[in-house]
């Protein structure tokens, strides 16, 4: 495994036939003496079949958490324990596209200067056994502005800062930004996650969108979920990473100010020519922004007002 190049994070938990196809996949359009492959599992009763599918792989490592350390905690202690210079996160049952994931890999090896790389986006259906696209749904451009902050604020305008949670990542910029995630207490929900490794990828360096398609999301509802990916909406309580359930929680502004204090120590005042004031300013404004553009777009997608109206009751009560 010396000469690996890059890892590739895959947390899965209760879907044996996904993590089987997504390993299926992998063994055929990964090189696996280049690539390694890490299998967090969150499971219980499903761990032994899942063990079993990674052990048929060679260059697969598989490690078994059980149901007591969640995702979030899987992923940093994976993260973490990255030793290439890539890393990048492939849900269980999300699709890889092997050209554009080896455009980003090599995009970042000759640009030391971003820290993320990504294709396009789309959603995805199971026909006939074959990862089919049926729709693109990320079309967010280059944020490679020389200004740090000026990257931020772009990127805080998109409705979406998951956008650059699957791409491929600096690992030593991603484990920065995961442990400022991970030592605040206050980063307990999906959309702060997001935010936390989103917001300091950002600072740290500049993300590159390329033309390539990339990464498939697959259009069924999440395990446990509430909600549909390929509408974007909610049947009745909104998921974790709905912008509604965020900012109706009664901890939210802890959860805002403690990323905003996080965002500001990394910020050079003196290259971006601001005091701290303006600095603190400038934020506020762009997430004011960011979540006004979000709670618009799940307010246009909600499936009918009734029900808009009935979990934001929900939420509130």
């Amino acid at each position: 495994m010396s000469d690996c190049i890059a890892t590739i994070l895959i947390p899965t938990y209760r879907r044996v036939e996904s993590l089987r196809k997504q390993v299926e996949l992998l063994k055929h359009f990964i090189d696996l003496s280049k690539i390694k492959i890490i299998v967090l599992d969150g499971s219980d009763e499903e761990a032994s079949a899942n063990k079993q599918i990674c052990s048929d792989i060679s260059g697969l490592e598989y490690r078994h958490y059980g149901s007591r350390i969640d995702v979030w905690q899987r992923l940093m202690v994976g993260i973490h324990s990255v030793t290439t210079e890539i890393v990048s996160i492939l849900a269980d049952d999300d699709f890889l596209n092997p050209e554009g994931y080896y455009e980003s890999i090599n995009f970042l090896m000759k640009n030391e200067n971003y820290s993320v790389a990504a294709g396009k986006y789309g959603l995805y259906e199971w026909i006939n056994n074959q990862p089919i696209l049926i729709r693109d749904t990320y079309e967010t451009p280059s944020w490679d502005q020389d200004s740090p902050l000026e990257r931020l604020r772009a990127m805080l305008m998109t409705i979406t800062t998951n956008i650059l949670f699957y791409g491929v990542h600096r690992s030593s910029v991603l484990k920065i930004a995961a442990s400022e995630a991970l030592d605040n207490k206050c980063a307990i929900d999906q959309r702060s996650q997001d935010l936390y490794l989103a917001c300091i990828s950002c600072l740290m360096g500049k993300v590159k969108r390329t033309h390539s398609f990339y990464y498939g999301r697959n259009s069924a509802p999440n395990v446990g979920g509430y909600h549909t990916r390929s509408m974007g909406v909610f049947e009745s309580m909104p998921p974790e990473s709905s912008i509604i359930k965020f900012i109706f929680h009664p901890n939210f502004s802890d959860r805002h100010y403690a990323l905003k204090r996080t965002i500001m120590k990394y910020i050079s005042y003196e290259d971006e020519g601001i005091t701290f004031e303006q600095a603190s300013d400038f934020l506020d404004e762009s997430f004011a922004q960011h979540y006004t553009n979000c709670f618009r777009h799940e307010l246009m997608h909600a499936q009918g007002i009734k029900k808009f109206q009935k979990s934001i009751s929900q939420i509130v009560n």
